[in-house]
């Protein structure tokens, strides 16, 4: 079995990582926004693109599988499948 280097088993990642730094990002634009009606707007319509971003992302990178964490992260067909379920 070939070995994985880093860039490729995080690769693997793309999608998870991608996720906690669209909620981290949020998270953190929440709290410079002042209270105002405009502000949930903008949270939300940030948030709407990310995940539309990720879901994109994840679509162009479906045919790459593999292992990682010697073998206790797989990432194959019906994990991306389950994924872009979530994402919709």
């Amino acid at each position: 079995m070939p070995t994985m280097t880093f860039n490729s088993s995080l690769n693997l990642f793309s999608t998870e990582i991608g996720l906690v730094f669209l909620a981290l990002g949020i998270l953190v634009t929440d709290l410079f926004l002042k209270d105002s009606r405009e502000r949930g707007k903008l949270l939300a319509n940030i948030a709407m693109g990310g995940v539309a971003l990720i879901f994109a992302q994840l679509v162009f990178s479906f045919g790459t599988f593999g292992k990682a964490l010697n073998g206790s992260f797989v990432r194959d067909g019906l994990s991306s499948y389950f994924k872009l379920l979530f994402l919709l």
